[in-house]
């Protein structure tokens, strides 16, 4: 039996799709999986005003009057939140207030806590640096939960997924409360994260007895192959993977990049999981249609490197997928977390959504591609209930844009935009600037473009930092397994005119306006069932 937890610390609206991936991919290996959503049981628990001043009340009491106003009322958001029948303006108020009291509630801990994950005050760098945060005794903002999983965990094979880093200190404080239960229990430490961090892993492990092995490249695959090693005892190097043996050795196996050829295996499961406790309007469920990125040449990106390759997965399983939760759990929505998805594989679900008389509504990430100039397309996915697809642009200038090896054309873009945005499905995409070589000249044609463009219902505007794994690192001077860190800002990099550009373009009025109403969003989910024209960079009713 293996217990499989996702970590606190991710989104409430909806389960995480790597989890998801890996109990289904068990589970259709005859292996029992209990898969247990840790953000939701913090939820359910402790985002309360009976938990917190029950068991937080010393810390409660030094608050400030508005900080206790904020988390009197987190329960009132959540039940905004999770409410079928209010005004988008109310929802994006609630939206805005929980993520208030999240903060305020990880500053009773020290902590930082807003949409984009956990800030700590403490900087690591080092394996030294994360085994001193993850044990530091104010460091339990979440041990209640995890010591209501004590005396659950009794089986002998535990998965901890970690897609951020903000949840590893967490990940190995849960494992050492697990160990100091039951000593026979074996640890596995899986995801993003881990597979980014593959260089410092052999140390981690050396370092803390209480993790027994680490499994890279959503390599499912290994998964088993660990599973099996831990009741047979015949040890031997699986690839992608470290592992303990029986004489506490460290067995490392090489790094591959394997085919899959066993794509019927890679369909999520949401047994489990109680689609109605997470914090949304509809009930949602996140799928993928692809494994990795058809891309996969972007020069600042790093996904490819977690995958170690793509294929497309089994789209007539999926749908059947959909069909079974839409009839069984009453899903009302899909996020397709897909890095990008082709678009016949998305006109094969529209037809399918569309011919089983499925009524729910979805959105989606991919590439500019010419095929979407075709106008049925869209159409068709609209029909089929697409209410918002992404794109990532990046930067609208052409020389950029072939250093990034996006293969973007900017004239087949505008159309494709324009084409899904005159069809009724909101277009958003996302832009750099300071990458490296750009100009001034060439950040202000960007800063036009998305200021001006008339098809472009919503924007995610970063600025350039270097990715662990990613081309630009891996043909860098940067030395990656010196530092646990997967974002990286060189000192040598100035950008201060476009930095002040930046905060000019956030300061006219049509931009500050769309950006104070798009910040009360916590999740885009929530894009594809609230009032369009409210949120809109362009749209009017």
């Amino acid at each position: 039996m293996i217990r499989l937890y996702t970590l606190p610390g991710l989104a409430f609206n909806m389960p995480h799709m790597s989890s998801c991936l890996t109990a289904g991919y068990l589970l259709r290996k005859k292996i029992d999986v209990a898969h247990i959503d840790l953000s939701i049981k913090f939820l359910d628990s402790c985002l309360n005003a009976n938990y917190i001043k029950t068991n937080l009340i010393s810390r409660y009491l030094k608050l400030s009057h508005d900080e206790k106003e904020i988390l009197n009322g987190i329960e009132t958001s959540i039940n905004i939140m999770k409410s079928r029948n209010e005004s988008t303006e109310k929802i994006l108020n609630a939206n805005m207030n929980f993520g208030k009291a999240l903060n305020v509630f990880a500053s009773l801990y020290n902590l930082k806590w807003h949409i984009n994950g956990m800030g700590f005050n403490y900087k690591v760098t080092t394996v030294d640096d994360l085994l001193e945060l993850s044990f530091y005794e104010e460091n339990s903002i979440f041990d209640y939960i995890f010591s209501k999983e004590l005396s659950n965990s009794i089986e002998d094979i535990i998965i901890l997924s970690i897609k951020y880093p903000y949840q590893m200190p967490f990940a190995l404080r849960f494992s050492k409360l697990l160990k100091e239960k039951n000593k026979k229990i074996k640890i596995i430490l899986t995801g993003d994260y881990i597979t980014n961090i593959k260089e410092n892993c052999t140390e981690l492990i050396n370092k803390c007895n209480y993790i027994d092995a680490v499994v890279f490249n959503g390599y499912q695959k290994a998964l088993v192959k660990v599973f099996n090693y831990y009741h047979d005892g015949k040890s031997s190097a699986i690839p992608n993977t470290i592992y303990r043996n029986s004489k506490n050795e460290l067995i490392i196996g090489e790094t591959r990049k394997d085919t899959i050829n066993d794509i019927n295996d890679y369909i999520p499961s949401f047994d489990n999981l109680d689609l109605s406790k997470y914090l949304s309007n509809i009930r949602i469920i996140p799928l993928i249609l692809n494994y990795g990125c058809y891309h996969s040449k972007c020069s600042f990106c790093s996904r490819y490197y977690y995958y170690g390759g793509y294929c497309r997965l089994d789209i007539k399983a999926i749908c059947k997928l959909i069909k079974e939760q839409y009839e069984n759990n009453k899903i009302e929505g899909i996020y397709f977390v897909d890095e990008c998805v082709p678009p016949e594989i998305l006109l094969e679900v529209s037809k399918y959504l569309i011919d089983n008389k499925i009524k729910i509504k979805w959105l989606v990430e991919t590439r500019i591609e010419k095929s979407f100039l075709n106008k049925d397309i869209s159409k068709l996915m609209y029909e089929s209930g697409c209410r918002e697809i992404s794109f990532g642009i990046e930067s609208y200038n052409k020389r950029i844009l072939k250093h990034m090896k996006k293969d973007l054309d900017l004239k087949v873009a505008k159309e494709v935009m324009k084409n899904f945005c005159l069809n009724g499905i909101s277009v958003s995409a996302t832009f750099m600037v300071n990458y490296p070589t750009e100009y001034i000249s060439n950040t202000i044609k960007t800063l036009f473009f998305i200021k001006n463009f008339k098809y472009l219902d919503g924007f995610r505007l970063s600025k350039f930092m270097y990715l662990r794994n990613s081309f630009l690192v891996n043909n860098s001077n940067i030395d990656p397994a010196a530092d646990l860190n997967i974002v990286y800002v060189l000192k040598s990099d100035k950008h201060t005119i476009s930095n002040w550009l930046v905060n000019k373009f956030y300061e006219t009025k049509k931009i500050k306006k769309y950006n104070e109403i798009r910040n009360k969003v916590l999740y885009r989910t929530e894009l594809i069932y609230l009032d369009k024209s409210l949120l809109s960079l362009n749209y009017k009713k």
